[in-house]
């Protein structure tokens, strides 16, 4: 049985933390239990929906005894194991039982990821969940990596119905075999339609998802470029999309005519993109993007990117980024970079970049890092 939570010891200053205490004597064995965050221990194999639905029962029991409708952070991670029988009706009653006592809450991170039986249902109940009962959420982070039934229709519905006050969106579809370009294209026309006004910060990852090709990434730059005036934080991680080109990372850059701090984009191990496609899109970003203060560009295991590529990038950035505090270069396992050439471009950056404070050009990985800077250190 749950732990015995006398009434009269309800206070307006109790945390959640605390009131998580009460449920470890029960759940130890299975669950982590770490101030706002409620993560499902390695290592299972018995741990069934039934289970699962029990915990949100003691949940939704605690915060209800305690009148906890003020929770403003939560953290769920239930995405150890692929033997968990996790599917649409655990994540509905989830909802049903957490999230109606959860209506003040502002910080949500929800990670289900290698839950093989959650469907496009699922994203649909939770966006209306968000929709209808989180009026005041203002940062989100989902992840459903590697949840194999999750389709294009499943974004769609997701992105019409996120809550409107979002500030940070947070999205994790990597290793989803059935998501397209259509998926990314509906997902950027829906957030740009809904949240051009708030949101400052967007990280999406479609990594692995091989049916994802130009197009996608295309309209993304258009819906993006087009749409936020108050952007500041853009994250994109489309490696291993083995289907992006050259035409696309143009297009992107041409596209984000925006007011960024902060761009971490990876492609890496995207095999079509070549020196060409690194030249004209660093021309467009170093152009469109000169006050940005912090870049991070993976092209790494890009076989047909060699030294004309690195030197075009870093030469464009040394001239048009005066204000970068930070920057990566990730061009690591790319086999036509030698390392000595990668230690000219470290030493031509740092003495071109007076505001860098933090500087990283990864080198292969069989290469020692003190090595490169040594090498680094004979170019005068």
């Amino acid at each position: 049985m749950l732990s015995s939570i006398p009434r009269g010891s309800y206070q307006h200053n109790t945390s959640l933390h605390q009131l998580f205490k009460r449920l470890e004597p029960k759940w130890n064995s299975d669950i982590v239990f770490d101030h706002n965050s409620i993560k499902l221990k390695s290592g299972f194999s018995s741990f069934t929906n039934d289970r699962l639905n029990e915990l949100w029962i003691d949940i939704s029991k605690s915060l209800k005894l305690y009148r906890w409708d003020h929770v403003p952070e939560l953290t769920i991670d239930i995405s150890v194991t692929n033997y968990l029988d996790f599917d649409d009706k655990s994540f509905k009653f989830f909802i049903q039982n957490v999230f109606v006592r959860l209506i003040s809450l502002k910080n949500l991170k929800l990670r289900f990821s290698t839950c093989h039986k959650i469907t496009d249902q699922t994203l649909r109940n939770l966006s209306l969940a968000i929709s209808m009962r989180l009026i005041h959420l203002q940062r989100l982070s989902i992840e459903f990596s590697n949840c194999e039934r999750i389709t294009d229709i499943g974004l769609k519905w997701f992105s019409q119905n996120l809550g409107k006050r979002l500030r940070h969106l947070s999205l994790n579809f990597s290793l989803s075999e059935k998501l397209t370009e259509i998926g990314l294209k509906v997902l950027s026309k829906n957030i740009a339609r809904y949240h051009h006004h708030d949101l400052h910060h967007l990280a999406l990852d479609f990594s692995y998802c091989n049916q994802v090709s130009d197009r996608g990434l295309m309209v993304l730059g258009t819906n993006l470029g087009r749409s936020f005036k108050n952007f500041k934080n853009l994250t994109l991680n489309l490696s291993d999309c083995n289907k992006i080109t050259d035409d696309a990372i143009k297009h992107f850059g041409q596209k984000l005519k925006i007011g960024l701090d902060k761009l971490n984009l990876d492609f890496s191990n995207c095999d079509k993109i070549t020196n060409k496609g690194v030249k004209e899109f660093s021309f467009e970003i170093t152009r469109n993007l000169k006050n940005l203060k912090d870049l991070i560009l993976r092209f790494s295991d890009c076989q047909k990117i060699t030294e004309e590529g690195l030197e075009v990038l870093s030469r464009d950035i040394c001239e048009n980024m005066k204000d970068l505090t930070s920057l990566t270069l990730d061009l690591s396992e790319c086999r036509n970079i030698t390392d000595n050439h990668r230690a000219k471009i470290y030493k031509d950056i740092k003495n071109s970049l007076n505001t860098l404070q933090h500087l990283s050009l990864p080198a292969r990985r069989s290469y020692d890092f003190e090595a490169l800077m040594k090498l680094a250190s004979k170019f005068n």
